[in-house]
């Protein structure tokens, strides 16, 4: 059965997306998705202030901090050079690793990011758009962490997202890195390193190339 879409419906549904396209790209937003992926790494509440970054140099540069018991800086990037290619506007991000706040480190937390993201924009679009990509759509799945290493210049940094393709599927892996706790200089001890899809990606993935 051919899904058909009335005129009105996607001037509607385009409006509404478009709204969502700009309510993500404002630094409000960019700190809301900073602040529920610190704490889903660090399994804790925390007030968190991102800086998002437009330059690469000066995000590389960057440095998570922790300046109080209860306040982390992070930072964020999203590379927006290659506009035609989907897969290569995910979300760059550095934060405060777990063992940082004395907690356990979790297992694949970037897999958990990626799905945490997923869902919190899948569920702004409308319904229409949701059902459509549910019966449609091919599906974006997320597996297990690629665990670069920390070295003077990261491995991490070269890394795009691993994506493997089939006929049902994309299945996206995401680079992650952490620094040492100990026997390192301060100012890079303790860090997470992570690329996770990004709010446009899944808005793209879910009203437009899955269903190429």
């Amino acid at each position: 059965m051919m899904f058909i879409c009335k005129p009105f419906l996607v001037l509607t549904i385009l409006k509404y997306t478009g709204a969502i396209y700009q309510q993500f790209k404002t630094p409000v937003y960019m700190n809301f998705i900073a602040q529920n992926l610190q704490e889903m790494l660090s399994d804790d509440t925390f007030t968190v202030i991102n800086t998002h970054y437009t330059s690469s140099e000066e995000f590389i540069y960057s440095k998570p901090l922790i300046i109080d018991n209860n306040t982390v800086l992070t930072h964020s990037f999203i590379n927006l050079n290659k506009p035609s290619d989907i897969f290569s506007k995910y979300l760059w991000l550095k934060m405060k690793r777990a063992e940082s706040f004395n907690k356990c480190g979790k297992l694949n937390i970037a897999k958990e990011m990626n799905q945490w993201i997923f869902n919190e924009i899948f569920n702004k679009l409308p319904n229409y758009q949701q059902k459509k990509y549910n019966v449609y759509g091919k599906k974006m799945i997320f597996d297990t962490d690629i665990i670069t290493k920390a070295e003077k210049r990261p491995e991490w940094l070269d890394y795009d997202l691993h994506i493997d393709s089939n006929k049902n599927n994309i299945i996206v892996k995401s680079p992650v890195m952490y620094t040492p706790i100990e026997g390192v200089p301060k100012r890079v001890a303790g860090m997470a390193y992570v690329k996770v899809i990004s709010p446009e990606q899944v808005i793209d993935w879910v009203i437009h190339t899955s269903f190429q």
